[in-house]
């Protein structure tokens, strides 16, 4: 029966390596391993640290989630459509780059085109809607003034 398995072994290829080598395959095996058990149980995304970082430095959220999605800005329009909003390519680029905040629902639409709640979009601080402008950091909504310096109660 051995003379079997080694001819067995003869005919596969061989790799030598240290035993301090092999337990630190193993280790990051173990780890991976949980990492899978943790993202199945909890249904939560893992997020790569360099993701994690460009959000932290301020990058615009929309790129970043765009980018580790790796996704054409056509590609990410197409995508939301299908939550029934297209946003067109040049208006993503213009959110992506900081010219234009985005819609609320055009942000919903990015939201779902790239399988993310709207708060991870939205940065925190303000962002402004033809109507109110929302302080995220306080969680307050004020209704925008139409004319700066004319009260809105001044018809009553």
């Amino acid at each position: 029966m051995v003379v079997g398995n080694q001819a067995k072994l003869k005919s596969e290829k061989m790799v030598r390596l240290p035993l301090s080598r092999i337990a630190a395959i193993e280790e990051r095996l173990e780890a991976l391993e949980a990492r899978l058990e943790w993202e199945h149980s909890s249904g939560e995304e893992a997020v790569p640290a360099s993701v994690v970082t460009s959000l932290i430095e301020g990058q615009n959220p929309v790129r970043v989630w765009r980018k580790h999605r790796r996704m054409t800005l056509k590609e990410l329009s197409d995508a939301s459509a299908k939550s029934g909003h297209r946003v067109d390519l040049r208006y993503i680029s213009e959110i992506e780059r900081g010219q234009k905040p985005g819609s609320v629902a055009a942000l919903r639409a990015l939201a779902a085109a790239l399988n993310l709640d709207l708060d991870d979009l939205v940065k925190s601080g303000e962002f402004v809607t033809k109507r109110y402008a929302v302080d995220h950091a306080n969680t307050t909504v004020k209704e925008k003034i139409p004319n700066p310096g004319k009260s809105p109660d001044k018809n009553k």
